[in-house]
């Protein structure tokens, strides 16, 4: 078994594929997904949040920490990283931090602010060069602040560590001396923050990443004939703000996606786009199927659409398809949490004209059901149907009224997608929905998510 991978350079797209059960070493820049400071007093228990990144002290001696959160979900399991470098830029100087001691950085736990003995131990610290230098007035915005963190990384990707949280790793900047208590502002704003890591990567790819936090996917692909004449292909598009490595996870419909998967690894460079006319055959070399795909990638700035097309000897009918978020994902938690428990779905009309078809993709590890409740126009009840769904399966049923037969003519209707179950940790949970309606006439697709 290989792995192929796609490289594009500027001009060109070169296949790389891998031979079997080899681990292949190279260096990723990530950049934070999140980043931003915490505002504390001694003791820890005042606590503010700022989505600038400020480290020092304040006029009434609380002190600065910045945070940096970043996205390792792209990793496998059997990862292996072999070091671990920080680097950050100062955009700003206040006062004099170089009172505060030497600016120290280190992977913890968590992101609220506890006294730093409680979170970690040992702090790295930061210099020009990766040479530990006292911050003071002569140090310019553009020179690059560096300190190794390999320490806090274990060789093998997930950490046994389980306070660790596996799929992101959280960086924390402070001074040695939180507060020297003279009354005055003295602190710095941090910029440009990039966690390098050295990464000896497992080829092929048997295991799928453990993905927690930035769930993202394409919750429908095809590359097969349709009903009534119609023939579908799936398009698709990349582009990156930064240099990133794009990871593609693609399951059959039906498939157990824990077990049952396909990789393709897309490189750019900033600013690249990469377009795939059919992405299925052109990528994955696979045809007459469909599918999910799962996102990963290596930094955060990326965008990716899909446009799913009944394609003719006259042109195309096509719907666009957009990446499926965190903000989108159904996720079992009770009615408590109804922004996440229900999604609600319109743009459906059940009548000679049109059909209707739902789709479903598991993003979680266990097994998920979820109620699909059919209302008409005015608020009647039409009926329901259960999906019950493995891990990392993709579900489509063609023609809505094949499960609930009560909305067969209703015309305008309205769908409410609810979680019924989920077996998987809460982290782990999230469950996309789709509904896609067809033009009979002409095979014109519309996409709708909740």
């Amino acid at each position: 078994m290989s792995t192929a991978m796609i490289r594009r350079s500027a001009s060109f797209l070169v296949v790389l594929v891998m031979a079997a059960g080899s681990l292949r070493g190279e260096v990723f820049s990530i950049r934070p997904s999140q980043a931003g400071h915490a505002m504390l007093d001694a003791t820890g228990s005042s606590f503010a949040f700022s989505s600038l990144s400020g480290v020092g002290d304040s006029t009434d001696g609380r002190h600065l920490r910045s945070l940096a959160t970043f996205d390792l979900s792209f990793l496998p399991p059997g990862a292996e990283i072999t070091s671990a470098v920080i680097h950050t830029r100062i955009s700003a100087l206040y006062g004099n931090p170089a009172a505060l001691g030497p600016l120290t950085a280190a992977r913890v736990p968590g992101t609220r602010g506890q006294p730093s003995t409680d979170i970690q131990t040992s702090w790295a610290t930061l210099g020009l060069n990766g040479d530990p230098t006292p911050l003071d007035g002569v140090v310019a915005p553009s020179e690059d602040l560096s300190a190794d963190l390999s320490f806090d990384f274990d060789g093998v990707y997930p950490s046994p560590d389980s306070s660790f949280d596996p799929g992101r790793a959280v960086v924390r900047f402070q001074f040695d001396d939180q507060t020297n208590g003279d009354g005055t502002a003295d602190f710095i704003y941090l910029q440009d923050t990039v966690l390098e890591l050295d990464v000896r990567l497992p080829e092929p790819i048997v295991v799928r990443p453990i993905n927690r936090h930035a769930k993202r996917c394409i919750p429908v692909v095809a590359s097969l004939p349709g009903a009534m004449g119609t023939n579908w292909t799936t398009e698709l598009h990349i582009t990156a703000r930064y240099p990133v490595s794009v990871w593609l996870y693609f399951t059959e419909t039906g498939a157990d996606g824990a077990a049952e998967f396909s990789v393709r690894r897309v490189d750019l460079g900033m600013w690249d786009t990469v377009r795939y006319a059919d992405v299925l055959p052109d990528l994955f070399g696979l045809q007459r199927t469909k599918g999910w795909i799962e996102v990963f990638s290596s930094n955060p700035g990326i965008t990716v659409n899909a446009r799913v097309a009944n394609v003719g000897g006259e042109g195309s009918y096509g719907q666009t398809v957009p990446v499926v978020g965190e903000s989108k994902l159904l996720r079992y938690s009770g009615p408590r949490f109804d922004d996440h428990y229900r999604r609600l779905v319109n743009l459906v009309m059940m009548d000679p004209d049109n059909r209707t078809n739902i789709g479903l993709v598991n993003l979680g590890p266990s097994t998920a059901s979820v109620e699909v409740t059919a209302m008409g126009a005015n608020g009647p009840f039409l009926g329901h149907t259960t999906v019950s769904l493995g891990p990392f399966e993709h579900r489509q049923v063609d023609r809505l009224e094949t499960v609930i037969p009560d909305v067969a003519g209703a015309g305008l209707i309205g769908l409410s997608f609810g979680m019924l179950t989920d077996d998987a940790p809460w982290l782990d949970r999230g469950v996309a929905v789709y509904v896609s309606r067809v033009d009979n006439a002409t095979g014109d697709a519309v996409f709708v998510l909740p």
